[in-house]
């Protein structure tokens, strides 16, 4: 899926912002955004941004149990949903697709049956097993853990109780 290309690619999309009159502006800085806004159906030319978050968000939910990132052998995301591979490609992926967006974690992905807070519980517990530990990886992953939980995210376990 081109999306995964893309959370490496920094490319700014330069184009009428209809909240600026028209007035040229960079509407995004990674071009996983853009792709995130085709797939939406979003037009950033015609649509103020809550209008194409609102259509992300929408389309997020009908298809997030099969966006995924395939092939990256040395990614333990691979073939598990594009959350997770945004994790490991940049914690800043993730934090926008929360914050910004506000993409609903609370799912169980169908490839491992797992929660994003449950996949990044069990990388924590993972690098704390390598020899040497990296501990700026466990750093790392336990504040993705405090930020996810900070949004309302639940594990797999949590959610199968409800």
């Amino acid at each position: 899926m081109r999306l995964c290309l893309d959370f490496y690619d920094a490319r700014d999309y330069t184009g009428p912002d209809p909240e600026s009159n028209g007035i040229e502006a960079v509407r995004f800085g990674f071009a996983f955004q853009s792709d995130l806004w085709s797939m939406s159906c979003a037009d950033p030319n015609k649509d103020l941004n809550e209008e194409g978050f609102a259509k992300v968000r929408c389309m997020w939910l009908k298809n997030r149990l099969t966006l995924r990132c395939y092939n990256y052998v040395t990614r333990l995301s691979t073939g598990k949903n594009v959350m997770k591979f945004a994790v490991e490609a940049s914690t800043s992926f993730l934090r926008e697709l929360i914050k910004k967006y506000h993409l609903d974690p609370n799912f169980i992905d169908p490839a491992d049956g797992k929660t994003i807070l449950d996949w990044c519980i069990d990388h924590v517990e993972y690098a704390k097993k390598l020899e040497p530990v990296n501990e700026d990886d466990v750093k790392d992953y336990q504040m993705i853990i405090e930020f996810l939980k900070s949004y309302g995210a639940k594990t797999a376990k949590e959610l199968q109780q409800k």
